[in-house]
């Protein structure tokens, strides 16, 4: 995105306001706590950790408004990916059901979480928090039922109910307004096979459907760490949908744009490379984070993208390359999906390939969430940059012609030569497939320390399980176009009795 004067003074703008909003005074929480899930939330840290002060943050802020929009009905089903030790739990099983409460004590909660020990232990802050004298001061026809009154199921004088469960116990007889699943999945590494997982899966959804009083207005909140590609979020996003999916990853992949989903005034734009809550987590813990979990749960923990390793369709000698070869053809593959720059829209990638029979070089690309002009601007940039790295044209330019490919491939052919529409006959994984053989024989070389390196070897080493696949798309479509043109070429050779090789 390019960023006018007048631009970057509004965003200023912004930015300082969500600074300064985020810091509010003791004294302004207790005017109305009941006012917002967050004053609610910072003055309950406060009561019941006096001597542990609590570094507001613009994702609480988030947190809170996305869970008041599921209290009054603008949402009723809400999945939210967030990393360890960002007081999730705290914002959304500990304050927000008592918040509720407030407001409509009638309110019955399941609260589950992957074992009953954590739902018990959510569930006792979350007593005890009801049981304070603030709390009572600020209730005061509200009181707990003396007759259930357990750390895993309590009742209230309006009739109203909290009850905790883990994921591997019954929920039989039991219904509620409100369902929140906090880590249903087992966070620890290796702690749930693929069967486990599926069979929590199972679970989600007899709970998730079968435990709503009332079908239509009962609400379902989801949120936890990733912790592998078939995970309830992974089941959600993949096989169920519906769900308002909330994505923050501890350090942006790209610049994000972070709407506020009631007060539509607010937005964030966080750039790429900056993290959640740098107070709390920056750079130096980043890199130990890294260190100590690995590559693969480092993503699923903290970039909210998990991906299996051994997806078994890619394997290849990964030897690289540092200078370009002495004699190529320029070419280009984009896989285009643009929308908008939220965390939640599908990636644009543009790849730079040098090609000389039967090697191809993968020189650069270019990835991020554009919308439709900013896609414009990113490929003539690209295309010029490479130009003069690589002193050539770009001879071939692939867009796949499917859904927003038509679009730029019509303003493309306003100022360039040699745009090449592709439509793909056969699905994702078929088309990998078909292409593999020259990854595993060596032909297919990486640019050694290129910024793209690790992204690129993640999605094709877990794909088809990966979490994105658009660079895979990218290189199936340039790589197969050139299989496919040799062919010809070998086909007529053979016919002339003439083996051509270039």
């Amino acid at each position: 995105m390019k960023w006018t004067k007048g631009m970057l003074a509004t965003y200023t703008k912004k930015v300082a306001k969500v600074k300064t909003s985020s810091k509010r005074t003791l004294t302004e929480e207790d005017k109305d706590p009941k006012r917002s899930v967050y004053k609610f939330l910072l003055k309950s840290w406060k009561v019941l950790n006096p001597n542990i002060p609590l570094s507001p943050n613009w994702h609480l802020e988030l947190l809170s408004e996305y869970l008041e929009a599921i209290y009054y009905g603008e949402i009723k089903k809400l999945l939210i990916n967030i990393a360890p030790r960002s007081l999730k739990s705290f914002t959304t099983s500990i304050a927000f059901p008592a918040w509720c409460w407030s407001k409509s004590p009638y309110w019955r909660f399941l609260c589950l979480s992957y074992s009953s020990q954590l739902a018990n232990d959510h569930s006792q802050i979350r007593r005890d928090l009801i049981r304070t004298q603030w709390y009572k001061n600020l209730n005061p026809n509200l009181s707990l039922k003396l007759d259930k009154d357990r750390i895993s199921e309590y009742g209230n004088s309006a009739q109203g109910e909290m009850i905790a469960r883990g994921m591997d116990g019954s929920v039989t007889g039991v219904g509620a307004d409100c369902l929140i699943f906090d880590d249903p999945n087992n966070p620890k590494p290796g702690a749930e096979s693929l069967i486990q997982l599926e069979a929590t899966n199972k679970k989600f959804d007899d709970y998730s459907i079968g435990r709503r009083n009332n079908p239509k207005e009962s609400r379902v909140i989801v949120i936890q760490q990733r912790v592998g590609v078939r995970d309830v979020t992974g089941h959600i996003l993949a096989d169920l949908g519906g769900y308002e999916h909330i994505k923050i990853p501890t350090k942006a992949p790209v610049q994000i744009l972070v709407e506020f989903p009631r007060n539509r005034d607010r937005e964030i734009v966080r750039e790429a490379g900056s993290f959640v809550h740098p107070e709390r987590f920056g750079e130096e813990e980043d890199n130990e984070a890294l260190r100590t979990l690995g590559a693969q749960m480092y993503a699923a923990r903290h970039d909210q993208e998990p991906y299996a390793i051994g997806g078994g369709i890619f394997t290849w000698d990964k030897t690289y390359f540092s200078e370009p070869p002495t004699q190529f053809h320029l070419a280009i593959s984009v896989d285009a999906s643009f929308g908008s720059i939220n965390d939640t829209a599908s990636y644009v990638v543009v790849q730079c390939w040098l090609v000389w029979r039967p090697y191809f070089w993968l020189w650069d690309q270019k990835r991020g969430r554009w919308t439709f002009p900013d896609t414009l601007s990113e490929l003539d940039k690209a295309i010029a940059q490479w130009q003069k790295e690589l002193g050539k044209p770009v001879s071939t330019k692939l867009i796949e012609e499917k859904a927003n490919g038509k679009a730029i491939i019509q303003k493309m052919r306003e100022k360039y030569t040699g745009i090449i529409p592709v439509i793909p006959k056969e699905s994702k994984k078929a088309r990998a497939e078909a292409i593999a053989p020259t990854y595993r024989s060596g032909n297919v070389i990486l640019r050694k320390a290129a910024g793209y390196l690790e992204e690129y070897k993640k999605e094709l080493e877990a794909f088809p399980a990966s979490p994105n696949d658009d660079q895979v798309d990218a290189s199936t479509q340039l790589i197969k176009h050139f299989l496919d043109q040799w062919a010809i070429i070998d086909q007529e050779a053979e016919e002339i009795g003439t083996i051509r090789f270039s």
